[in-house]
C-alpha cells in the first residue's frame, strides 16, 4: 500500500516532533538530576511570588507577563530555554526575533509549541535534505531560523534545532516548553 504525500508529511512531522520531545525530556531529566530544583526559581516555589509578595522574576526572555512567566519558571529550564542567558547581544536578538516569529499567531506554524512547520512550511518531508529548489524549507520563519542556526545547511539546522548553545535551539526549546506546559498562560499555539 503506497502512502500519499500528505500521509508521508504527517508521519515525518510526527517523527520530528517526537524526536524533539524526547530530546527535551532527556535534557530536562539530566538537568533536574544534576541540579535539584532546576527550572524552579525561589519565587516560583513560593507560589509565583517572591518573599516580598512581588511577581515571580522572569529568567527566560522573552517575558510574556506574570501568569506566563510564573508558569514558565515552574516548568522550563533557565539554563537551556529562552534567550535571557545569552551574553552576546546579537545572539540574544536572533533568539528573541525567532521566538517572536514562532509564536506569532498570524504565522500558524506551531502545534503545542513545536515549530517544525515554521521552518519546513509546505515541505515537511523534504526540508531536512534540500537547501534549495522546490523541495527546500519554505516556512514563515525560515529566515529567522537560518539566522538563529547560523547556517543555511538543512542538516546543521536540524542538529541545532534544540541545541541550547545556539539562538535557534534556545528559542525552539522555550517555544516547545511553553507550548507543552503553558500554552494557555503564554498563548503559544
Amino acid at each position: 500500500m503506497a502512502l500519499s504525500n500528505s500521509a508521508k508529511a504527517l508521519i515525518l512531522s510526527a517523527a520530528v516532533a517526537v524526536a524533539i520531545a524526547v530530546a527535551l525530556v532527556a535534557t530536562r531529566r539530566d538537568d533536574a538530576a544534576a541540579t535539584p530544583g532546576a527550572g524552579t526559581s525561589q519565587a516560583a516555589r513560593a507560589g509565583g511570588k517572591s518573599a516580598d509578595g512581588s511577581a515571580a522574576r522572569c529568567d527566560m526572555t522573552p517575558c510574556e507577563g506574570n501568569v506566563c512567566d510564573t508558569c514558565t519558571t515552574q516548568n522550563c529550564i533557565p539554563s537551556s530555554d529562552g534567550c535571557g542567558r545569552f551574553t552576546d547581544a546579537t545572539d540574544k536578538k536572533l533568539c528573541e526575533d525567532l521566538y517572536a516569529c514562532i509564536t506569532d499567531p498570524a504565522n500558524h506554524c506551531t502545534n503545542q509549541g513545536d515549530p517544525v512547520r515554521c521552518w519546513c512550511g509546505t515541505n515537511p518531508t523534504t526540508c531536512l535534505n534540500n537547501a534549495t529548489g522546490p523541495k527546500a524549507a519554505n516556512g514563515p520563519c525560515l529566515q529567522q531560523i537560518l539566522a538563529a542556526a547560523k547556517s543555511a545547511d538543512p542538516e546543521i539546522v536540524r542538529q541545532r534545532f534544540v541545541d541550547a548553545v545556539f539562538p535557534l535551539g534556545r528559542a525552539v526549546r522555550l517555544s516547545s516548553c511553553r507550548g507543552s506546559f503553558c500554552s494557555t498562560e503564554c498563548a503559544v499555539p
